[in-house]
């Protein structure tokens, strides 16, 4: 059973006052205080730490995207995360060295190479 089945198990059922209670009783076990996709900002002290108080004293998995990081304190969407991250980037690359020209990369290597030996002769 998912959150929004019970969710809605809840909430169509009982009195109004039952229902207010239901979703006071969410938002307060399930909200971590920020909207999702909401953007927050957060100061990285001279260690490279940053405080996020909702994940204090739990242990918090951090996947390298490349470009940023993914945080969760969930293993299983850590390591799925992981595996996704790291397949979209061996696809990407694949895709882009097959689009590549060779004779055109191979042109530029060769022209950055003379540019740097002229250079160190004179």
């Amino acid at each position: 059973m998912n959150i929004l089945t019970v969710l809605q198990d809840e909430l169509f059922k009982g009195s109004r006052e039952r229902k207010r209670k239901f979703i006071n009783k969410f938002a307060k076990n399930y909200t971590c205080g920020n909207m999702i996709g909401e953007k927050v900002e957060r100061k990285v002290d001279e260690k490279g730490r940053v405080y996020i108080p909702e994940y204090k004293g739990k242990k918090v998995y951090l996947i390298d995207l490349g470009n940023g990081y993914f945080l969760t304190d969930n293993q299983e969407l850590a390591e799925a995360a992981s595996k996704k991250a790291s397949n979209f980037f061996t696809e990407e690359f694949i895709r882009l060295v097959t689009e590549l020209d060779f004779k055109e990369v191979h042109e530029e290597a060769e022209e950055e190479l003379s540019k740097r030996f002229m250079k160190d002769l004179g």
